[in-house]
């Protein structure tokens, strides 16, 4: 969870954060349009009309009415929601209070109805895949009360029916977006996992695209190493904790684990697990993005098996050492869901 934080083919690729179970290929695209279907149809005759058959790795590979989720083109028919609020990325300080999440709504009746009836319902609201409200009007107020730790959360929305319980499972029918909550001190490096979202549910043996930001960052390709001292958090209020150099700004480049204990792990002897990423985040052949975010593809060979497994994209010197140190290296965390397909 986005809580532990310490803070807590080159081809090119796009992104769509509006659906934490769409997965986003691009990078891997085989073919476009009804190519790409019927070269992955798993039946003797074809059927464009047939959801959860044709193998897909973005929406274009689908009919207008369908969507692709768990690498399968799906029926899309019902709700679509968008968040507009909090914008993502968005900065809150560390006291925040209250937070306003806004929506759009399309293809669905919003009321206060307990009863279940196609068509209309309700919009469950969670913050780290835990549910904190449910509204029957495009938007709410969460009281905080400084209760989120500094770090990144996502905040995400699902069309509900009435009962409140009952989910609507077109993949349009759900949005998230991360957001962050700063440390005491303001100005102290974070890093924010922006997709995949909280849960999303992955396919064993297929890649699985990551996309992470930073903030009191900068991605570069290769930096000096001024790296700070050991067992001394240097951004906590009043440190004095030395460094081998001054650098304009702090830079680095990010990691993706996909390891259980993590940051304990790091302490596991006698090498510990810094060097066991599955994904070196750094401005460079196969890595796009720029000085804010990055994105990348950890291949599919690296999901051997269903279940869950824990998701970290943490802060690198450019040598790979832990930043600021191993001790108060700053990451993002969430838990996915593997499955056979």
């Amino acid at each position: 969870m986005s809580t532990m934080n310490t803070d807590k083919s080159t081809t090119s690729f796009s992104f769509d954060r509006r659906s934490p179970r769409t997965p986003l290929l691009g990078a891997l695209l085989l073919a476009g349009g009804m190519g790409a279907l019927s070269l992955g149809c798993y039946g003797i005759d074809f059927d464009e009309a047939r959801a959860d058959v044709y193998y897909c790795q973005i929406d274009s590979e689908c009919l207008a009415t369908q969507a692709c989720a768990e690498f399968r083109c799906v029926d899309n028919t019902g709700p679509a929601l968008n968040l507009t609020l909090p914008e993502a990325l968005t900065p809150f300080a560390a006291d925040e209070q209250t937070l306003v999440v806004n929506f759009d709504v399309k293809n669905f009746s919003l009321s206060d109805s307990a009863s279940n009836v196609d068509g209309t319902g309700k919009v469950a609201i969670a913050i780290d895949g835990e549910r904190v409200n449910v509204t029957d009007i495009a938007g709410a107020q969460l009281e905080l009360g400084g209760s989120l730790g500094p770090g990144a959360h996502q905040l995400s929305i699902q069309a509900v029916f009435g009962d409140e319980s009952t989910l609507y499972t077109n993949p349009s029918a759900s949005d998230f977006t991360t957001f962050y909550i700063q440390d005491v001190n303001p100005a102290k490096p974070q890093v924010a996992i922006v997709s995949p979202g909280q849960g999303h549910v992955h396919v064993v043996g297929e890649p699985l695209v990551v996309e992470a930001a930073v903030r009191n960052f900068v991605y570069v390709e290769n930096n000096t190493e001024c790296q700070w001292e050991d067992d001394c958090d240097p951004y906590a209020i009043g440190a004095e904790c030395s460094r081998a150099c001054e650098p304009e700004f702090d830079q680095g480049h990010s990691h993706a684990y996909i390891i259980d204990r993590y940051p304990d792990c790091l302490d596991d002897t006698p090498l510990g697990c810094n060097g066991k990423y599955a994904l070196s985040m750094r401005l460079s052949e196969g890595i796009e993005g720029d000085e804010d975010e990055v994105r990348g593809v950890i291949p599919g060979d690296r999901f051997t098996e269903a279940g869950p497994l824990e998701l970290t994209v943490t802060l690198q010197y450019s040598a790979h050492d832990p930043f600021p140190n191993q001790t108060f290296v700053i990451f993002d965390q969430i838990t996915i869901d593997v499955v056979d397909p």
